[in-house]
């Protein structure tokens, strides 16, 4: 979390350029990336509001599903090494 003030009436992506976020993560693509407040998807032009939590939404880089099934797989070996 970030948090940044910024004037009134600024866009999503200029809140997002004035956290210096893209800077510390230069991976972040926001032609690419999708982008939010508190879980909706919004446009870089929408405006921002005070107190809102602006979100960016990048591509995941392994399936949640897979790494829970590897995980208890790992959680069964181990119990059986145990006993």
């Amino acid at each position: 979390i970030i948090p940044v003030t910024v004037a009134s009436s600024v866009s999503i992506e200029e809140a997002i350029r004035a956290s210096g976020i893209l800077q510390r993560f230069p991976e972040i693509d926001l032609a690419r990336d999708a982008v939010g407040v508190f879980g909706q998807i919004a446009k870089l032009v929408d405006v921002v509001h005070d107190g809102e939590r602006i979100e960016i939404y990048r591509k995941l880089k392994a399936d949640p599903k897979a790494v829970r099934r590897l995980r208890a797989v790992h959680q069964r070996e181990s119990k059986q090494r145990r006993r």
